[in-house]
């Protein structure tokens, strides 16, 4: 299975290397897409005074960790210790605390 990554055709390819040093190098968190929907989707929640949003809001958490849990593990078994050195290096959604 090919990823794309930023900026170069396929993480698979001899470009990989790119993705370490491209445009999400400097990132301090591995899944910002993520991050960005809870915290979008609690801001609309709070916006609105919703209760059910921000308890839509908080049981979304539980399927997104499963979900990054298993692209993680699917990541490992592609890049092995390339991707370990990435995982020391960053944060999963809150940089310092998970």
């Amino acid at each position: 299975m090919e990823m794309p990554c930023a900026g170069s055709a396929s993480c698979s390819s001899p470009r990989a290397a790119r993705c370490a040093s491209g445009r999400y190098s400097c990132s301090a968190i591995r899944h910002p897409s993520y991050l960005g929907l809870v915290v979008s989707s609690l801001g609309w929640a709070l916006a609105f005074r919703s209760t059910v949003g921000v308890l839509l809001t908080a049981l979304t958490i539980v399927p997104l960790v499963a979900r990054i849990s298993a692209e993680e593990k699917l990541l490992r078994a592609q890049f092995g210790d390339a991707y370990d050195a990435y995982r020391r290096r960053t944060w999963r959604l809150i940089p310092r605390i998970y």
